[in-house]
């Protein structure tokens, strides 16, 4: 019993979500007197290399603080996973949204999420918030991210656009055009970091679109990706990080036919 047993599922309370069985048995573990804490996240697998999908998160961790509460649980730990997700600046809204929901929770999960959003500069609706950070897991493929299973420190080679298409094919052009029109929807109420990330998340997107269509995508925004990156990052882990994401759908490196 010396040992605490911290539990990750950063889907569980999510719509559809697959449930790790053990989720289930957490109480379990604290009845055989073992403190357990709940993991949810901030940022994972699935997002955008530039926001968070806020809808999934914010409901894992509504779903994991109402746990602790409930069973009486060690804590819960807002995880963020990985440095080349996105901002940690932009994930402040989903952790203020699990402190209030473990510590001083409102009527509603939704009541206290659509409170907590203007705290950190977001201008737009919940739903609004929803279409513009929406992603598609399916698509994560297609940055460079993926070419070491999101452990990588070096960007992908010149040829991996042709193993991606190779292996998978090209994006589905329905997932990505539903993505396009929610962020070309919600765009013009973004402001500051928030409009900065959503352009970048339409500019990846309009990639994936050209692929999805077998053309060349534009020469992507690179030194706009490092600024970006920079907000948080030395100058050389920027630029590294701008390369690996963009390593798949810059022009130079794509050869789509």
């Amino acid at each position: 019993r010396d040992f605490i047993i911290w539990h990750w599922d950063y889907q569980v309370g999510a719509p559809s979500a697959w449930v790790c069985p053990w989720t289930k048995k957490l109480p379990m573990a604290r009845d055989l007197g073992f403190d357990v804490v709940f993991s949810g996240s901030s940022s994972s697998y699935g997002d955008s290399p530039y926001l968070p999908e806020m809808r999934i998160h914010r409901d894992n961790l509504a779903y994991g603080a109402d746990l602790v509460r409930r069973e009486h649980l060690a804590g819960l730990c807002v995880t963020s996973w990985s440095v080349r997700q996105n901002l940690k600046q932009l994930q402040k809204p989903l952790v203020r949204f699990a402190a209030r929901r473990l510590r001083n929770p409102g009527a509603s999960a939704a009541k206290d999420w659509a409170e907590v959003l203007p705290t950190c500069g977001v201008t737009m609706s919940p739903a609004d918030f929803d279409a513009f950070t929406a992603w598609a897991s399916v698509i994560c493929k297609y940055d460079g991210r993926d070419w070491h299973w999101f452990k990588d420190a070096v960007p992908p080679p010149a040829d991996q656009i042709d193993r991606v298409l190779a292996k998978h094919g090209k994006p589905d052009a329905a997932t990505v055009s539903n993505l396009l029109a929610g962020v070309r929807r919600t765009l013009p109420q973004a402001t500051g970091v928030w409009r900065e990330a959503g352009e970048l998340q339409l500019r990846q997107l309009e990639s994936y679109a050209a692929i999805a269509r077998g053309e060349t995508p534009l020469p992507p925004p690179r030194e706009e990706v490092v600024r970006h990156y920079g907000r948080e990052q030395i100058p050389s882990s920027a630029r590294n990080s701008a390369a690996i994401v963009l390593g798949i759908v810059s022009g130079e490196n794509a050869k789509l036919k």
